[in-house]
């Protein structure tokens, strides 16, 4: 057997193990193929005739390797976006011993903990501290971390709690952004959809990416916004608009103008849970508006935040207030406001940031400390967080 089709061969065979994850089952029959076809439809909205899955699983012989439009389309069933994109993400990964059945029973409990543990609120501190400590345990055990994301996209624990809530800004650009691939293959609501997609133009920004930000902007365009919608969602809404505008260098009055008068229908939406008195759309739109250097703009929300959230709920995660301190410090700097931006600083600790954007957090905190401490400079510390991140369009603001 020649190289080149030994090595198909054996990319075919990562592809298959990946389709069976993903469907739940090992494909051996007939049956199981006509059970793929229909998910793969179901799912992507693409149809691949159970014969060509019966050929590609070997149920019946066949001389022909399957067609790269056939491998694009289960590939994208897998949640990538080709058949390339699978190959650069996954070879890697098979390289560790899929066969390691202590690794694999581990992995089972862990996915097991989301999938049987009942959980009736949002706010349960203690499944929380769970999903806390698993995240720390994964990241530990690199091996685990994709098939356990796909595990976990599966649940409703999963996608409520380790998607939604425990957003791992500092691994978007690596496992984080790759298991939203997962969350978003699974879970079809708009507004699962709009986050999902809205992260992922965010992380390509970053990264400098405008490939994938132009295809993940498309999907957040697909949707149209209401004032029904979550302001969370909202201003992520707006932040993949105004991304996607700088990218193209495209006008933003359109947007600014539609997202002052959302912003403004906020306090008539009756929002549940922990975020009723949190200032939910200027935490997102804010640092986007900094990135996209709309300084001015940034300043009417960071104003509205001051004005209006100085009581914090004890229910809410004070890290969340230091980041949005530290953003209105950042913007009340480009605006020449440095006395407002020195009250603040002066109550922001990078020993408090969140385990989960520890770096991107410490990032952020370098470009304000360079107003505030003379002694102070970007030293190489601060390339090796945009190195280690990726988020090599952050480097830029130094």
């Amino acid at each position: 057997m020649d190289t080149s089709k030994q090595a198909n061969q054996t990319t075919h065979e990562f592809l298959k193990i990946e389709i069976a994850n993903t469907l739940g089952k090992n494909i051996k029959t007939s049956g199981d193929c006509l059970l793929l076809s229909n998910d793969i439809f179901n799912k992507i909205s693409f149809k691949v005739n159970s014969n060509t899955l019966r050929r590609f699983f070997g149920l019946v012989k066949s001389n022909h390797s399957p067609s790269l439009t056939t491998l694009d389309i289960l590939s994208k069933y897998c949640g990538f976006n080709s058949f390339d994109q699978f190959l650069k993400l996954k070879n890697k990964k098979y390289i560790i011993d899929t066969n390691n059945h202590y690794a694999d029973s581990i992995l089972n409990y862990l996915v097991s903990i989301f999938r049987e543990t009942p959980v009736k609120e949002s706010e349960d501190k203690t499944f929380s501290c769970v999903v806390k400590e698993t995240i720390t345990f994964i990241e530990r055990h690199p091996e685990l971390i994709d098939k356990f994301q796909r595990g976990v996209s599966k649940t409703k624990n999963g996608q409520d709690f380790y998607f939604e809530q425990f957003i791992n800004i500092d691994k978007l650009n690596s496992f984080y952004g790759e298991g939203l691939l997962y969350y978003l293959l699974e879970k079809k609501t708009i507004e699962a959809q709009i986050f999902g997609h809205s992260l992922l133009c965010l992380k390509n920004w970053l990264t400098g990416n405008d490939l994938e930000l132009a295809r993940h902007y498309k999907h957040v365009n697909e949707y149209t916004l209401t004032k029904e919608l979550h302001p969370l969602l909202s201003g992520r809404f707006f932040a993949s608009q105004l991304l996607y505008a700088d990218m193209c260098n495209l006008s933003t009055e359109k947007i600014l103008t539609e997202a002052r008068q959302i912003h403004r229908s906020v306090k008539y939406i009756k929002i549940k849970g922990k975020y009723r008195f949190f200032p939910c759309f200027e935490y997102i739109i804010c640092p986007i508006l900094f990135f996209t250097r709309h300084y001015e703009e940034a300043l009417y929300y960071v104003n509205y935040y001051l004005d209006n959230y100085k009581q914090k709920p004890s229910n809410i995660d004070t890290v969340s207030y230091l980041r949005m301190d530290l953003y209105a410090a950042l913007v009340f700097i480009k605006t020449g406001q440095e006395n407002k931006a020195y009250q603040l600083y002066k109550r922001i600790f990078p020993s408090n940031f969140s385990f989960l954007s520890k770096r991107y957090d410490t990032i952020m905190y370098s470009i304000l400390n360079r107003t505030f401490d003379k002694a102070f400079s970007q030293d190489d510390h601060f390339s090796n967080l945009i190195q280690e991140t990726g988020f090599k369009r952050l480097g830029s603001f130094n």
